[in-house]
């Protein structure tokens, strides 16, 4: 079960991460790594929040 959900995650997230890492990446001098930190907790946030 925890598995499904990491791989939903990881389909859910990758589109939207391209898009957002190009642009935060172009604005400001922010690390990718951070920036992918971040987004990955709000996925992982958006699913436990879910009932």
């Amino acid at each position: 079960m925890g598995k499904k959900g990491k791989v939903t995650i990881d389909v859910k997230i990758k589109p939207d991460l391209e898009i957002k890492l190009g642009r935060l990446s172009d604005l400001s001098g922010v690390s990718v790594s951070k920036i992918i930190a971040v987004l990955l907790a709000m996925q992982i946030i958006e699913q436990e929040a879910q009932p």
